[in-house]
Protein backbone atom coordinates (compact mmCIF):
# COMPACT_ATOMS: atom_id res chain seq x y z
CA UNK A 1 0.00 0.00 0.00
CA UNK A 2 1.61 3.21 -0.82
CA UNK A 3 2.04 6.10 1.51
CA UNK A 4 -1.02 8.42 0.23
CA UNK A 5 -3.41 5.55 0.15
CA UNK A 6 -2.22 4.67 4.06
CA UNK A 7 -2.81 8.20 4.71
CA UNK A 8 -6.26 7.95 3.74
CA UNK A 9 -6.64 5.00 5.67
CA UNK A 10 -6.01 6.77 8.81
CA UNK A 11 -7.51 10.24 7.76
CA UNK A 12 -11.30 8.46 6.70
CA UNK A 13 -11.18 7.22 10.47
CA UNK A 14 -10.93 10.85 11.65
CA UNK A 15 -14.40 13.82 12.28
CA UNK A 16 -14.70 15.51 8.91
CA UNK A 17 -13.33 18.84 10.52
CA UNK A 18 -10.30 16.92 11.64
CA UNK A 19 -9.22 15.62 8.37
CA UNK A 20 -9.83 19.08 6.54
CA UNK A 21 -7.36 20.50 8.88
CA UNK A 22 -4.99 18.24 8.37
CA UNK A 23 -5.33 18.21 4.49
CA UNK A 24 -4.89 21.95 4.49
CA UNK A 25 -1.60 21.93 6.39
CA UNK A 26 -0.57 19.60 3.13
CA UNK A 27 0.89 20.30 -0.22
CA UNK A 28 -1.10 20.81 -2.94
CA UNK A 29 0.62 16.89 -4.48
CA UNK A 30 0.29 15.26 -1.25
CA UNK A 31 -3.26 16.78 -0.69
CA UNK A 32 -4.67 15.65 -4.25
CA UNK A 33 -3.38 12.05 -3.89
CA UNK A 34 -4.65 11.70 -0.59
CA UNK A 35 -8.04 13.22 -1.67
CA UNK A 36 -8.32 10.64 -4.56
CA UNK A 37 -8.00 7.55 -1.86
CA UNK A 38 -10.32 9.36 0.47
CA UNK A 39 -13.08 9.66 -2.26
CA UNK A 40 -12.12 5.76 -3.50
CA UNK A 41 -12.81 4.57 0.40
CA UNK A 42 -16.17 6.45 0.10
CA UNK A 43 -17.11 4.92 -2.92
CA UNK A 44 -16.06 1.49 -1.19
CA UNK A 45 -19.00 2.73 1.62
CA UNK A 46 -16.13 2.84 4.13
CA UNK A 47 -17.79 4.70 6.94
CA UNK A 48 -18.71 2.58 9.78
CA UNK A 49 -18.78 4.63 12.07
CA UNK A 50 -18.83 1.68 15.14
CA UNK A 51 -15.98 -0.18 13.28
CA UNK A 52 -13.96 3.37 13.18
CA UNK A 53 -14.91 4.12 16.91
CA UNK A 54 -13.40 1.00 17.77
CA UNK A 55 -10.21 1.30 15.75
CA UNK A 56 -9.76 4.33 17.36
CA UNK A 57 -10.20 3.76 20.84
CA UNK A 58 -7.54 0.32 20.39
CA UNK A 59 -4.71 3.43 19.83
CA UNK A 60 -2.82 4.04 23.14
CA UNK A 61 -4.24 5.80 25.99
CA UNK A 62 -1.56 8.73 25.02
CA UNK A 63 -3.62 10.29 22.08
CA UNK A 64 -1.05 8.03 19.65
CA UNK A 65 1.70 10.20 20.52
CA UNK A 66 4.99 8.04 20.04
CA UNK A 67 6.50 6.40 23.54
CA UNK A 68 10.27 6.58 23.00
CA UNK A 69 10.89 3.36 22.46
CA UNK A 70 8.39 3.82 19.66
CA UNK A 71 10.24 7.05 18.00
CA UNK A 72 13.53 5.09 17.81
CA UNK A 73 12.00 2.05 16.59
CA UNK A 74 10.73 4.12 13.35
CA UNK A 75 14.12 6.31 13.03
CA UNK A 76 15.88 6.09 10.17
CA UNK A 77 19.22 4.72 10.27
CA UNK A 78 20.59 7.88 8.98
CA UNK A 79 19.05 9.80 12.07
CA UNK A 80 20.57 7.21 14.47
CA UNK A 81 24.21 7.59 13.03
CA UNK A 82 23.55 11.50 13.70
CA UNK A 83 22.85 11.08 17.41
CA UNK A 84 25.21 7.93 17.79
CA UNK A 85 28.40 8.80 15.21
CA UNK A 86 30.48 10.65 18.18
CA UNK A 87 29.17 8.51 21.03
CA UNK A 88 31.70 5.56 22.13
CA UNK A 89 31.61 1.92 20.78
CA UNK A 90 30.77 0.82 24.15
CA UNK A 91 27.66 2.70 24.45
CA UNK A 92 26.47 2.31 20.70
CA UNK A 93 26.91 -1.79 21.73
CA UNK A 94 24.31 -0.85 24.49
CA UNK A 95 22.35 0.82 22.03
CA UNK A 96 22.04 -1.85 19.70
CA UNK A 97 21.59 -4.46 22.42
CA UNK A 98 18.16 -2.45 23.51
CA UNK A 99 16.07 -3.46 20.77
CA UNK A 100 16.04 -5.53 17.42
CA UNK A 101 16.03 -2.04 15.59
CA UNK A 102 15.40 -2.43 12.19
CA UNK A 103 17.51 -0.11 11.14
CA UNK A 104 20.54 -2.14 13.07
CA UNK A 105 22.85 -3.15 9.40
CA UNK A 106 21.90 0.26 7.95
CA UNK A 107 23.20 2.18 11.04
CA UNK A 108 26.15 0.08 11.23
CA UNK A 109 27.13 0.30 7.55
CA UNK A 110 27.16 3.86 8.18
CA UNK A 111 30.53 4.11 10.26
CA UNK A 112 33.94 3.58 8.61
CA UNK A 113 35.34 0.21 8.97
CA UNK A 114 37.60 -0.02 11.80
CA UNK A 115 34.99 1.82 13.31
CA UNK A 116 32.18 -0.72 12.96
CA UNK A 117 34.48 -3.53 14.03
CA UNK A 118 35.22 -1.55 16.90
CA UNK A 119 31.42 -1.64 17.65
CA UNK A 120 31.10 -5.11 16.50
CA UNK A 121 33.68 -5.92 19.07
CA UNK A 122 31.44 -4.14 21.88
CA UNK A 123 28.09 -6.42 20.70
CA UNK A 124 30.52 -9.36 20.80
CA UNK A 125 31.38 -8.91 23.95
CA UNK A 126 27.98 -8.70 25.73
CA UNK A 127 26.30 -5.99 26.92
CA UNK A 128 24.89 -6.83 30.11
CA UNK A 129 20.94 -5.63 31.07
CA UNK A 130 20.49 -2.57 33.39
CA UNK A 131 16.67 -1.63 33.03
CA UNK A 132 17.10 1.60 34.68
CA UNK A 133 20.09 2.47 32.79
CA UNK A 134 18.31 0.82 29.20
CA UNK A 135 14.98 3.52 30.09
CA UNK A 136 17.30 6.31 30.82
CA UNK A 137 18.77 5.73 27.27
CA UNK A 138 15.61 4.85 25.58
CA UNK A 139 14.97 8.54 26.54
CA UNK A 140 17.80 10.41 26.90
CA UNK A 141 17.83 8.80 22.29
CA UNK A 142 14.60 10.10 21.79
CA UNK A 143 14.91 13.45 23.15
CA UNK A 144 18.21 13.73 20.81
CA UNK A 145 16.68 12.46 18.43
CA UNK A 146 13.74 15.33 18.36
CA UNK A 147 16.33 17.72 18.80
CA UNK A 148 17.97 16.91 15.90
CA UNK A 149 15.05 17.18 14.13
CA UNK A 150 14.18 20.55 15.55
CA UNK A 151 17.41 21.91 15.29
CA UNK A 152 18.21 20.71 10.69
CA UNK A 153 17.11 23.24 8.51
CA UNK A 154 17.40 20.97 5.49
CA UNK A 155 14.42 19.31 3.08
CA UNK A 156 15.91 16.06 4.70
CA UNK A 157 14.78 17.09 8.44
CA UNK A 158 11.12 18.12 7.02
CA UNK A 159 11.28 14.73 5.68
CA UNK A 160 11.88 13.16 9.47
CA UNK A 161 9.23 15.21 10.98
CA UNK A 162 6.81 14.22 8.74
CA UNK A 163 7.79 10.47 9.08
CA UNK A 164 5.87 10.67 12.66
CA UNK A 165 3.19 10.98 11.27
CA UNK A 166 3.29 7.85 9.58
CA UNK A 167 4.23 6.06 12.64
CA UNK A 168 0.45 7.39 13.58
CA UNK A 169 -1.00 6.00 10.61
CA UNK A 170 0.71 2.61 10.62
CA UNK A 171 -0.50 2.60 14.23
CA UNK A 172 -3.94 3.23 13.47
CA UNK A 173 -4.13 0.95 10.22
CA UNK A 174 -2.66 -2.20 12.69
CA UNK A 175 -5.44 -0.91 15.06
CA UNK A 176 -7.97 -1.05 12.25
CA UNK A 177 -6.96 -4.64 11.12
CA UNK A 178 -7.41 -5.91 15.10
CA UNK A 179 -10.72 -4.83 14.21
CA UNK A 180 -12.87 -7.89 13.52
CA UNK A 181 -15.51 -6.04 12.63
CA UNK A 182 -13.66 -4.58 9.20
CA UNK A 183 -14.95 -5.60 6.40
CA UNK A 184 -12.96 -7.93 4.40
CA UNK A 185 -12.93 -5.90 1.17
CA UNK A 186 -11.42 -3.18 3.17
CA UNK A 187 -9.07 -5.22 5.12
CA UNK A 188 -7.99 -5.86 1.46
CA UNK A 189 -7.90 -2.43 0.17
CA UNK A 190 -5.83 -1.55 3.12
CA UNK A 191 -3.12 -3.96 1.94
Amino acid sequence: MTGFRRAAAALQTLHADDRRWILAGLPERQRSAIQHHLDELDSLGFVDEDVLEEAVSALPANGGAMTSVERLRVARAADMYGVLEREPSGLIAQVLALDPWTWRTELLSLFPPPRRQSIQRAVDAGVTAAPDRDAYLIDALAHSLQAQEQSADSLHAKQVRESGIGARVAMLLQALKKTARVPLRVQAWIR
